[in-house]
Parts: C-alpha cells; structure tokens; sequence
C-alpha cells in the first residue's frame, strides 16, 4: 500500500467532532478556529451545502439530513443570539399572512403587468425570476 499523500481541499466548516475521524497520525489538517463574522458565514453556507443534500436524500437519509439541517439552524441561531420564540413568531407571522405550503402550489411561470409591484418584485431578483424571451 502506498504512503503517498493526496491533499483533498474542504474549505468548510465541520462539526466538532468530525476532525476527531481524521486522527491517523499519519493524516495532517490544517484548520483554524472561525472569528465571530467569518463562524456566521460558514454557517450560512454549511445551511446551503446541507439543504441541496436534503434534496438529493429519500428514505432514511432524509431524516438524517434533515436533522443536519435543524441541527445548522440551531448553531446560527443561537451564535446570532436569536430566541426560539422570536423565530417562531416571525414563522407564524408569515404563516398568518401568505400560508403555508399544504395546498402544494407550484408556479411554473406568470405573466406580470409591468406596471404592478409583482413587476417591481421580480425584477429586483433577475438571477431568481428570469425573464422568459419570446
């Protein structure tokens, strides 16, 4: 067997016992303790690469990754110092006024007077509602 070395790039945050699976003394990590700023941004990203696993999970993994997921939600909660209650509140709020998602609606596409707020809206996030060209 070779002892040759591959480094592999993470460039990610882990959970804090996770770099206790690479101690073969033979492995080198390099990695660092996250200030305040830089610990929130990871977060957020770990919140992306964790919900595009849910996507691509089913079965048994999917309450794994959900769990991930809630597990992500908790840590930039409690690092940004929100209450479980304020969240909740600002969950139901959003409930009371737009609903939830038990009606299954999906929107493949709309057709928008330019002169309404809807426009306005969609145009403020070309990269999320593209136009469609005839």
């Amino acid at each position: 067997m070779s002892s040759e070395k591959v480094r592999f790039i993470f460039n990610k945050l882990v959970r804090d016992r996770q770099s206790d699976a690479m101690q073969d003394p033979r492995i080198v990590m390099n990695s660092r303790i996250l200030e305040h700023t830089e610990f929130i941004l990871e977060l957020k990203k770990k919140l992306v690469e964790e919900s595009d696993e849910v996507v691509a999970a089913s079965g048994d993994e999917l309450i794994e990754e959900l769990a991930d997921l809630k597990e992500i939600i908790d840590a930039l909660m409690k690092v940004c110092k929100l209450k479980e209650e304020t969240v909740q509140a600002a969950r139901q709020k959003k409930l009371d006024e737009r609903g939830g998602f038990d009606k299954r609606i999906f929107v493949a596409y709309a057709d928008i007077p330019r002169d309404s707020n809807a426009y306005k809206y969609c145009m403020k996030q070309p990269e999320k509602y593209p136009i469609k060209q005839k």
